[in-house]
């Protein structure tokens, strides 16, 4: 489990805190908008939802 977590901790200083959460934004706004397209609806308040946990 530490192995685990010092690689998890690795990658996200690797990649930048700044970076990482504007990727997790873009792939929000790209799986809302595909679901959008499919017709479906949002399940939940829009108000709360977070970028890493979107419920469509």
């Amino acid at each position: 489990m530490l192995y685990g977590l010092y690689e998890g901790l690795r990658v996200i200083l690797a990649e930048g805190l700044e970076e990482r959460f504007n990727r997790h934004r873009l792939n929000e706004k790209a799986l809302m908008a595909g679901i959008e397209a499919m017709g479906l609806s949002l399940f939940g308040d829009p108000d709360c939802k977070l970028p890493t946990v979107t419920l469509w």
